[in-house]
């Protein structure tokens, strides 16, 4: 079977797509730095490399793509944000839709389910922090943020800009929504929604596009019925492990103490914390509060280097060929 054509790659996501995290330099104590220039506006393209947001994607994912397949500017564009949510992503496909062609293939990284807002039928964090309670508006809308290291407490860091009384009743409303109001299962059902339409429409209208979780599964396989059925070429992690774990295995294949940098933002700072034995020879993963996501961090371009051949080698490769633009 011939593999159809690709001449264009759009990429959607959050900050990993856009690739913060990038560095410029390393620091002799090993500190990993980025340029100093301004965020600014890149209009979603990252094609102004005089901004933070142009300059991550231009030396992360952009790069990657013109290294290995000889694609130009015009022929990657990447709508990666930091902070962005998945219906900001659904909204740029839907706007973009009719002016997507036979050649141009879409990678759709999903975030996390929980930093959806009121789009997601008034359910997600941001709506619950800013509509629902507006003087909670200083939290930070992701659950991760939300609660502190410690046995599931609020984040106090969090709550630092409200006077005596706001903190003691937005921890009492945080408390007392997750223990009476909040069901998992209303998250995970509006996220099956929101990809079999997507995946139906797509396939109904010949667009190329891979789906993939960044964090936890936006689609998670325990809450999903036995009718439920999702083509694992599209969904490229469906039932399989997001891509931050992916990146955690790595690394604890792969690292060792004398590397110069790890694959993530912080250098030899890690999601989860390596205990070495054997002088140094035998690593295991350490866990914090029992639990191995209780960090997630940004990876660097090593990083996203690896989620890169991950995609493009067993999928992406796999059913496309990409092509330099034709002069």
């Amino acid at each position: 079977m011939s593999k159809k054509k690709i001449n264009r790659i759009f990429l959607l996501g959050d900050s990993w797509i856009e690739g913060q995290g990038t560095y410029s330099e390393i620091t002799e104590d090993f500190v990993l730095i980025e340029p100093n220039i301004p965020f600014g506006d890149d209009k979603g393209f990252g094609k102004d490399e005089k901004t933070i947001s142009g300059w991550r994607k231009k030396n992360s994912w952009n790069l990657f793509f013109k290294e290995k397949y000889g694609l130009d500017d015009s022929q990657i564009i990447n709508y990666g944000s930091q902070g962005k949510d998945n219906y900001s992503s659904f909204e740029l496909f839907n706007k973009r839709f009719t002016s997507f062609i036979d050649t141009d293939l879409i990678l759709f990284g999903f975030t996390s389910k929980y930093r959806d807002n009121s789009r997601a039928m008034n359910f997600g964090f941001e709506t619950l922090i800013n509509n629902n309670n507006p003087i909670l508006s200083q939290l930070s809308f992701e659950k991760q943020a939300i609660f502190g290291e410690e046995n599931g407490r609020i984040n106090k860091e969090h709550l630092s800009g409200l006077s005596k009384i706001e903190r003691e009743i937005s921890e009492e409303y945080i408390r007392d929504h997750l223990i009476s109001v909040f069901d998992e299962t209303v998250h995970e059902n509006i996220a099956q929604s929101n990809y079999l339409f997507y995946e139906k429409w797509c396939k109904a209208h010949g667009i190329n596009i891979l789906f993939f979780d960044l964090f936890e599964s936006y689609v998670d396989k325990k809450f999903v019925n036995e009718l439920y059925e999702v083509d694992k070429t599209k969904y490229i992690t469906y039932n399989d492990k997001p891509y931050w774990q992916k990146l955690v295995d790595y690394e604890l294949e792969n690292y060792r103490p004398d590397a110069k940098y790890s694959i993530w933002e912080c250098g030899h700072t890690f999601p989860c914390k390596f205990e070495y034995a054997k002088g140094g020879k035998s690593k295991k993963l350490v866990l914090k509060n029992g639990y191995k996501d209780s960090e997630i961090w940004h990876p660097n371009q090593h990083g996203y280097k690896v989620m890169f051949d991950d995609i493009t080698i067993n999928h992406v490769d796999t059913q496309y060929k990409l092509t330099p633009q034709l002069i």
